[in-house]
């Protein structure tokens, strides 16, 4: 672009899954527990700034 601005991209992966959860000596595998829900996010940011 020019010298005063600029582009950027991002991408990020995040997966929430393979976890486990206890509370007083109990445990819930977290996979079982929301196998109904997508546990992965992929995420694009597209950012525009400038230099001052």
């Amino acid at each position: 672009m020019t010298p005063g601005f600029y582009l950027k991209t991002e991408y990020r992966y995040s997966t929430y899954s393979g976890g486990s959860a206890s509370y007083d000596d109990d445990s819930i595998d977290l996979d079982e527990a929301f196998n109904f829900i997508d546990l992965e996010r992929h995420q694009v940011i597209i950012g525009l700034g400038a230099r001052f």
